[in-house]
């Protein structure tokens, strides 16, 4: 199904539960730690090296347990600029989750689009993280 929020629309699987906490909502699989985020939270830069810095940072200051970057990519087939970061790290209780997230700026806006699963279910879960990421429309 599509949900919309102030400033864009996605497509949500029927049945995630959504919240609101501050810049960010969420959407979260009621059924696993599955989650998926929109962050309006404000950054600078172009998409690609507002990564690399998130991510010294996040190497800096440890805020993501066991960290390990995957993959760092510019988005070609997008109509506005954006990057992908994918990476895992050990989430709430230890789990080990799996991740991309898009940094977006369209019409001078800028978004964050994370998809979080476990890594267990990463493989089998391809199609529902491109959906996300291909529906998403500023």
């Amino acid at each position: 199904s599509r949900a919309s929020y102030p400033g864009y629309t996605i497509g949500v699987p029927a049945g995630w539960r959504r919240s609101v906490e501050g810049r960010s909502v969420f959407w979260r699989d009621p059924n696993s730690p599955a989650y998926l985020q929109v962050d309006r939270t404000e950054w600078t830069g172009a998409p690609y090296a507002a990564w690399e810095q998130w991510e010294s940072e996040v190497l800096t200051n440890g805020s993501l347990r066991n960290y390990r970057r995957i993959d760092l990519r510019n988005v070609a087939d997008t109509p506005y600029a954006a990057a992908d970061i994918e990476f895992t790290w050990n989430g709430q209780g230890g789990r080990l989750m799996h991740g991309v997230d898009r940094r977006v700026i369209a019409n001078g806006r800028r978004y964050a689009i994370f998809v979080a699963i476990p890594a267990g279910q990463w493989s089998a879960s391809q199609e529902r993280v491109n959906g996300f990421l291909t529906t998403f429309r500023p």
